[in-house]
């Protein structure tokens, strides 16, 4: 990973100690900035209290609409976008060509074998590397994540 900024939204369910956080990750791997956001007050408040760090920046905001990724794309510009938003992972499917490729570098688990196969179609139609995959076997129902680098 290097790239210099990074947004990445997600909701923690099981958090194992020895694991970094997705901000701690992206640090540890030369981030510049991190944007984290969240529709969990708890999450961000605990993210706040955690961290003190002039590279991080934590947004307490649900992700319910394309329109909601476009403004944080537009506000933030990140290189690469780690998205695990439960299911509304489906309104990336509505930004642009443009938009979409805006990002060099995805994560973005998918909730649902339908929604894979369409989010790894995207992916190859615009261009994107597919490098590794993850099964979530912990979670109910088929959950992956994908991880891509714009070619």
């Amino acid at each position: 990973v290097s790239q210099s900024r990074y947004a990445g939204w997600e909701k923690i369910e099981h958090r194992n100690q020895d694991w970094p956080t997705t901000p701690e990750y992206f640090l540890m791997n030369s981030a510049k900035e991190v944007i984290a956001v969240d529709a969990d007050s708890g999450e961000i408040e605990w993210f706040t209290n955690k961290f003190n760090d002039d590279n991080l920046k934590f947004i307490l905001k649900p992700i319910n609409s394309t329109q909601d990724i476009i403004e944080l794309y537009n506000t933030y510009k990140p290189d690469c976008v780690k998205c695990d938003i439960e299911t509304n992972e489906k309104f990336l499917l509505g930004l642009t060509k443009e938009q979409f490729c805006s990002v060099k570098e995805y994560y973005i688990e998918t909730h649902g074998n339908n929604l894979y196969f369409i989010i790894i179609d995207l992916l190859n139609k615009y261009n994107y590397s597919i490098y590794h995959q993850i099964d979530l076997t912990h979670t109910r129902g088929y959950c992956k994540v994908i991880f891509a680098k714009k070619n």
